[in-house]
């Protein structure tokens, strides 16, 4: 099971749980993770919060 596949199975059990998919992969294959906010590897302190904050702030 990749990163993508466990966030999509534990989104459906938990709609509200908000979820950011951390990767080191440019482009994810077949799309996997298509409408979960990502993170691309190596990040700083300041990307973090940053992606932090943007799935704080939105509304599911």
């Amino acid at each position: 099971m990749t990163g993508a596949e466990l966030a999509r199975r534990v989104v459906e059990r938990h709609p509200k749980l908000r979820v950011i998919l951390a990767t080191g992969y440019a482009e994810l294959p077949g799309g996997e993770g298509a409408g979960l906010a990502r993170l691309s590897k190596p990040f700083s302190q300041e990307e973090l919060n940053s992606a932090l904050a943007l799935v704080s702030a939105s509304d599911r």
